[in-house]
Formats: C-alpha cells, sequence, structure tokens
C-alpha cells in the first residue's frame, strides 16, 4: 500500500516469498531479485525476522543496499496486529561502484 502511494508498482510481502522459496525450493522471484540488483527501492526496512535473514536473501539484499540506520526500540513502534515486530534495520542502495 505505501510503496503503491510513492509510485512504486505494487509488490508482496517477503513472508510470502519466502515460504516458496523455503518449503518448496523455488528461486527468488527474478522481478523481486532485479529490483534488489537494481536498487529500485529507496530504503528497505528490515525487522531482521527469520523470513529476512534467510542467507540467499541477505546476500542479495547486503551485496547492493548498506544498512544505514539501526533503530533503537523508542523509534521503532511495533506492529499492531499478526505477529508484533518492530523495524530495526533502514538499508539505504550502495552507490554505483
Amino acid at each position: 500500500y505505501y510503496a503503491v502511494l510513492a509510485g512504486k508498482a505494487p509488490s508482496v510481502q517477503i513472508i510470502h516469498l519466502w515460504y516458496y522459496h523455503q518449503y518448496r525450493g523455488w528461486p527468488w522471484p527474478e522481478d523481486f531479485a532485479a529490483r534488489l540488483r537494481g536498487r529500485y527501492y529507496a530504503a528497505v526496512i528490515s525487522d531482521e525476522s527469520i523470513f529476512e535473514g534467510e542467507p540467499s536473501l541477505k546476500a542479495l539484499l547486503e551485496a547492493n543496499y548498506t544498512a544505514a540506520e539501526v533503530l533503537a526500540p523508542e523509534e521503532a513502534p511495533r506492529t499492531l496486529s499478526g505477529l508484533v515486530v518492530r523495524p530495526q534495520i533502514i538499508y539505504r542502495p550502495r552507490p554505483p561502484e
């Protein structure tokens, strides 16, 4: 929803992609991987969940983004429903090499 408001194409929550990757062995969707490689997102906000910590996803993210800011608990409101998490790290695109 927020991505669409920011003028970005709609996307899916990482958890849904992770389930297919983890339990069916499917690769990350090419359009998703291409967006990360192309540094499409101005920021990636991570709660360092099991989903975002998956080694191949973490490698793809860290090859193209850098941890720009670590949020203190008081700066990171927890979710109000569902799985309770707090944003922890804001990743920004790495500069071109």
